[in-house]
């Protein structure tokens, strides 16, 4: 597949003769943003410019390759009306004009123009769930100054499921970036008057849209109603068979069963381990629990668990019941489980 790697580093040199005009009150601050240059109308590279606290830019910049790339700029430095950074390919100067607007140089960058939307009004909750109910919750939760921070809520899915930080979450009133926990960088466009946003990860897989679920308003309310539970976390013990047909091994009539709990009753995840052996299965779970009283609904495997909760918090114990085709021959299972470190 095509490299636009090549044109950037033929680019990067550029000498200046004779006098720059310069642009007035160019700061840091106002270079922030997202900036375009477009190779031609399906070509367009990204330079996003963000500034912290102390006034200190940094960056980076998305080609239009297949799949996309991703590069960190590194000495993000503003001199006068002289933008420069560095890349692997060498240093970078771009002449901010007098409009702010456009830079020349390298690469004759243009500004986004931001929309009116602000961090405030797209904050809220946003789900991208198929018909089988598996997909991610995006929240966005905007504080006093307009800084965005997010979390994925993962559902349904075989993996850890559970609550997963955002960073770097960046919104320019238009577009928004950050980075998730697998450290993919996502960019995406706010569309639909802000009621959905559209993008892809710098992995590069088909776009994903996020439909919004919850105002801000509204998502408030919902995190003023979430509570930690007791049996957030990891919990394990030794599932042992009530009966275990004749022609099974040993190590077979019991096994290692794990749970991992998240406030978010969907954020739940059973492994199954044989003692003695590689075995190993995940699948997802719904939890709810009623008092001291857990139930867990285990759908792929056609199977739930009823424990109960001690009244420190350090027991769990209940029945392992299945309607699968092994239920005739196993029969429901004891265990007790304690809290454990995750797998």
């Amino acid at each position: 597949m095509k490299t636009f790697w090549p044109i950037f580093a033929l680019s990067i040199s550029v000498a200046w003769s004779g006098s720059v005009v310069c642009a007035p009150s160019i700061t840091p601050q106002s270079l922030a943003g997202e900036w375009e240059y477009a190779l031609n109308p399906q070509l367009v590279m990204k330079l996003h410019l963000h500034v912290d606290a102390g006034g200190v830019l940094s960056g980076s910049i998305d080609t239009p390759d297949n799949p996309p790339k991703h590069m960190e700029l590194t000495n993000v430095q503003l001199k006068g009306n002289v933008l420069s950074y560095k890349t692997p390919q060498g240093t970078v100067q771009q002449v901010v004009m007098a409009d702010g607007k456009t830079m020349v140089g390298s690469y004759q960058w243009q500004r986004v123009e931001k929309s009116s939307l602000s961090s405030q009004q797209l904050a809220g909750d946003y789900a991208a769930v198929d018909a089988n109910g598996t997909g991610t919750i995006m929240r966005l939760r905007a504080a006093a100054d307009g800084a965005l921070t997010g979390s994925f809520d993962v559902v349904g899915k075989e993996v850890l499921a559970g609550r997963r930080p955002l960073k770097n979450v960046s919104f320019d009133g238009k577009n928004l970036s950050f980075v998730d926990s697998n450290d993919s960088v996502f960019h995406g466009t706010v569309i639909n008057g802000g009621k959905a946003i559209s993008g892809s990860f710098q992995a590069g897989t088909a776009p994903i849209v996020w439909h919004q679920t919850r105002d801000a308003a509204q998502a408030a309310l919902a995190d003023a109603a979430e509570r930690p539970r007791p049996t957030d976390g990891t919990w394990a013990g030794n599932l042992v068979f009530a009966k275990v047909p004749p022609e099974t091994a040993p190590n077979r009539s019991h096994g290692l069963m794990t749970f991992i709990f998240g406030s978010n009753p969907d954020s739940c995840l059973v492994i199954f381990g044989g003692d003695f052996s590689s075995y190993q299965e995940k699948a997802p779970c719904v939890m709810k629990l009623t008092g001291h009283a857990v139930h867990v609904v285990m759908s792929s495997r056609q199977s739930t668990f009823d424990g109960t909760l001690s009244v420190d918090g350090q027991h769990l114990s209940g029945t392992y019941t299945s309607t699968g085709p092994s239920s005739q021959r196993y029969g429901p299972g004891q265990i007790e489980m304690v809290p454990s470190k995750a797998p």
